[in-house]
């Protein structure tokens, strides 16, 4: 995409005047192995973790190109695929081996159950590797 600056000048510093610039519109990944930016949301999650207990846990909503750009497949499971993100998929979830340690005694039975996250049903599919918690901090991953 082509775009035209106009001319301003700013606490010293001068912005070109008439200059186009052709703007990236792909999603690809800035460095190898770290997703793009814009195929992820960081929020957090309210996550039921039984006994009337609620906890919030940081994460992302990710785009169906996050894991494939980050190069790194689940200790466990499966990361999210394309066809999660179709509209009559089941929700589904992909956890941090750190979340999965902490809340789910590293049971490998985890795959397959079912939690509510963010008041919705939500499908455990993979378990991520230790070392993986990106964007920063996260600690489960759902689609976008």
């Amino acid at each position: 995409m082509t775009r035209s600056l106009g001319a301003a000048v700013l606490a010293g510093f001068t912005l070109l005047t008439g200059v186009a610039c052709d703007f990236p519109t792909n999603t690809s990944s800035s460095k190898a192995g770290q997703p793009s930016v814009a195929s992820y949301t960081p929020r957090r999650f309210m996550i039921d973790v039984g006994g009337g207990a609620i906890t919030s846990e940081p994460g992302a909503a990710v785009a169906s190109s996050f894991f494939k750009d980050a190069k790194t497949l689940p200790v466990l499971g499966r990361a999210l695929i394309d066809a999660d993100y179709v509209p009559e998929a089941v929700p589904v979830v992909v956890l941090s081996h750190g979340l999965w340690k902490q809340r789910f005694e590293s049971s490998p039975s985890i795959i397959g159950q079912e939690l509510v996250i963010d008041d919705r049903r939500m499908t455990v599919v993979g378990i991520m590797p230790e070392s993986f918690a990106f964007p920063e901090g996260a600690r489960l991953w759902v689609k976008r």
